[in-house]
């Protein structure tokens, strides 16, 4: 019996004993994996690094001492001691261990390996097509590209896995250009088309196509994770100590993150090239219109440099570096989306808005959903800062200014990261940051950024009043040209740069990254009573050394305009003459007018086959119709005398119409104000109700009011 005596009064030692122990062992499997992050968080304070991971490891040891000390002294309050030690210092560990691997997480997702591709089948809204199974005898439209992952990897996968091209089943009609096949389906050439999933974001932006979500539907979508291409995901063997370039593209996507599709459309567009020697560095907004030969498009046709985008980054960074001649380094894709959460998680910014205007939302919708922002300092949410930073459509200087406006949201947003002090605010900043960016950087390179920090405040330039790193403005000087896009099949804006103003901003930033040495300015003049204004590098008056000459407009010139334009630019031009007994004749046209041209307005002189040279009709002299006498009882219907439809119409149209129009009577003007919520905003400056129905006879009216929506400034 006194064995058994002595084994119950070892029991609460043995207990206390595995408590403890099992504690330790808890204890030591935390340090060993605080020791794997910190080891994670290569070239960050290597010092303080290797001492708390020798503090640790001396740490553990002491435990383990004292732990074995312990069992035999078996006294409860040194198990105690232990069990509160080993309790507080692993909870402890735990904290920033969790800390740790949330920043390196965000840093480590901010480099997307694996990108989920989308291709769709669409087809026009009105069409009999719905499912796949009634995809059957029609001409369907793919890109030829093979290298194309949305336009042709995928959609050859739709094809085969659906037995769409078997037998003959349908015919497969192969483009070299989105826009041609895009443009044949909306012209009925073919029943289908293959694009990306995100082709309404791509494509919105062009006149033509802005309704393209109305005016379209999907049959069928894939998805298809896979690897970036190596051109855009390789990593470039070379520290972020050394001169670098960044190109920053901000990119449109309806899908809440950078993990889908990979073609996007360039909104923005930032070269940034950064000496971390020097602390300098160089920006240049490039305009989403620069009119320059895009790597991707069949014969590397010129066109906007956003269009670019279609083919996702590898074409877009190839493209700039086409027509730059800089090698881009690095690339970081934003999505404009996450701006909003963005900027929402750091509480909004403050920024002093230049302009009044208007702008979509986030999700490109207008109405009760419309953004407007007086002019003046005031505090940002993300979807007001977001709307600042896209709005263009009423600028005096188009991209240009919208680049200033973008750079204005880039300082608030600076400048509020500097007064975060809740874990939470940083915690939602990093949720932001990993959803919305994409970069080729490695997560060590995006690591390697810190110490450059440590630079800046071990030089004394971390100042709250100044600048921490010294920035460049370059600005890509040039000339607005309307040229015919032959993909679009319409004239459209486009920015031609001047090659002197591009060579300048060049060299600036070869200097910048050590390729070049920089020029000693020899002469300098300054005078105390002038304020210093840095030089934009880029911008002032340059010749105009490559010019693009385009077709006019003959239908507004005289047919003595046109023979002296042929004659100038060595064009052939052919005269075809039209009599009143044509179809093709109209009374309304003026005499010998030019009423048609076979090359279109702005399509481009070196692009003219002179073999076959330009056509013109001209109509032959008309005699002058006699006016219809409204007054007159049987001239009461005729069209002229009736009240026509003026939905939709400018008060200008409308006050002509008035001048003109027979009778007499009272005219009413009543306007919808901007800040009326039925406002709509796409129709400001237009009638939207008038107060006698279309086909009204005129000569039975004695008043008429219109309304219409405020014409914005």
């Amino acid at each position: 019996m006194k064995w058994l005596v002595e084994l119950i009064k070892e029991i609460p030692n043995k207990l206390a004993t595995s408590l403890v122990g099992i504690l330790l062992v808890i204890f030591i499997l935390i340090n060993s994996y605080f020791i794997y992050k910190i080891t994670l968080f290569n070239n960050i304070e290597n010092f303080l690094r290797y001492s708390v991971i020798i503090f640790i490891i001396i740490l553990s040891a002491l435990m383990c001492i004292y732990f074995y000390k312990t069992i035999f002294k078996r006294k409860w309050s040194s198990y105690i001691i232990l069990a509160i030690i080993l309790t507080i210092i692993s909870t402890s560990q735990y904290f920033l261990i969790v800390n740790l691997n949330k920043i390196f997480s965000t840093v480590d997702s901010m480099n997307k390996e694996y990108i989920t591709y989308s291709t769709s089948l669409i087809t026009l809204k009105n069409s009999t097509l719905n499912t796949i199974g009634d995809v059957k005898n029609i001409k369907i439209g793919i890109i030829n590209d093979t290298n194309s992952i949305e336009g042709y990897i995928i959609s050859r996968e739709i094809i085969n896995e659906n037995k769409l091209d078997d037998n003959g089943k349908n015919t497969i009609i192969e483009y070299e250009d989105f826009l041609f096949m895009l443009n044949d389906l909306y012209e009925g050439k073919v029943d289908a088309i293959f694009l990306s999933s995100n082709y309404h974001i791509m494509f919105s932006s062009i006149e033509r196509f802005k309704n393209i979500v109305d005016e379209t539907k999907i049959i069928i979508s894939k998805d298809k994770k896979m690897a970036k291409p190596d051109i855009i995901n390789q990593p470039i063997n070379k520290a972020v100590t050394e001169p670098f370039t960044l190109l920053i593209m901000g990119v449109d996507s309806t899908y809440g993150g950078l993990t889908k599709n990979a073609a996007f459309n360039g909104d923005a567009l930032l070269l940034v090239t950064f000496n971390p020697m020097t602390l300098n560095a160089t920006v240049l907004s490039i305009p989403r219109d620069t009119y320059v030969p895009i790597m991707c498009f069949r014969g590397r046709i010129e066109n906007k440099i956003a269009h670019a985008a279609w083919y996702g980054e590898s074409c877009m960074i190839r493209t700039i570096e086409n027509f730059t001649g800089i090698k881009i380094d690095y690339y970081t894709k934003i999505n404009f989306a996450g701006l909003v959460q963005l900027i929402d998680a750091l509480g909004g910014i403050n920024v002093d808005v230049p302009i009044k205007f208007c702008e979509q939302n986030s999700y490109r919708a207008w109405g009760r959903h419309t953004i407007c922002l007086n002019k003046g300092v005031q505090a940002l949410n993300g979807e007001q800062a977001l709307a600042l930073a896209r709005h263009r459509n009423t600028l005096l200087r188009g991209d240009i200014q919208r680049g200033e406006h973008q750079k204005l949201v880039i300082s608030g947003i600076i400048n509020k990261i500097k007064s975060i002090n809740s874990l939470n605010q940083v915690y939602n900043l990093m949720d932001a940051v990993s959803k919305n960016v994409d970069t080729n950087l490695t997560t060590n390179q995006i690591l390697g950024f810190y110490n450059i920090g440590k630079d800046i405040m071990a030089k004394g330039q971390l100042d709250a009043d100044e600048n921490i790193i010294g920035i460049q403005k370059l600005h890509l000087s040039g000339y607005d040209k309307t040229i015919w896009d032959e993909g679009m099949r319409q004239a459209l804006y486009n920015y031609v740069y001047y090659k002197g103003s591009l060579t300048d901003v060049v060299n600036a930033m070869k200097v910048n990254l050590d390729l070049k040495n920089e020029e000693l300015i020899k002469e300098f003049s300054f005078s105390i009573n002038n304020v210093y204004i840095p030089e934009i590098i880029g911008k002032g008056n340059y010749k105009v050394d490559y010019i693009i000459h385009t077709v006019p407009d003959f239908t507004r010139n005289s047919k003595t305009y046109a023979i002296n334009w042929a004659d100038q630019h060595n064009i052939t031009i052919n005269f075809i003459t039209i009599d009143n007994t044509s179809p093709e004749y109209r009374e309304t046209f003026k005499n010998d007018a030019i009423i048609y041209q076979s090359i279109p307005y702005a399509y481009r002189v070196d692009r003219i086959n002179n073999e076959v040279g330009i056509t013109l009709k001209i109509v032959k002299k008309a005699t002058t119709p006699v006016p219809i006498n409204c007054l007159l009882e049987q001239n009461y219907n005729n069209p002229s005398c009736l009240i026509p439809d003026m939905t939709d119409w400018t008060l200008d149209k409308f006050n002509k119409w008035v001048d003109t129009a027979p009778g007499s009577f009272i005219v009413n003007k009543i306007m919808l104000e901007t800040s009326d919520p039925l406002y709509d905003i796409i129709k400001a400056g237009l009638i939207y109700e008038q107060s006698k129905l279309p086909g009204t006879k005129i000569i039975d009216i004695a008043e008429l009011t219109i309304k219409y929506y405020e014409l914005l400034d």
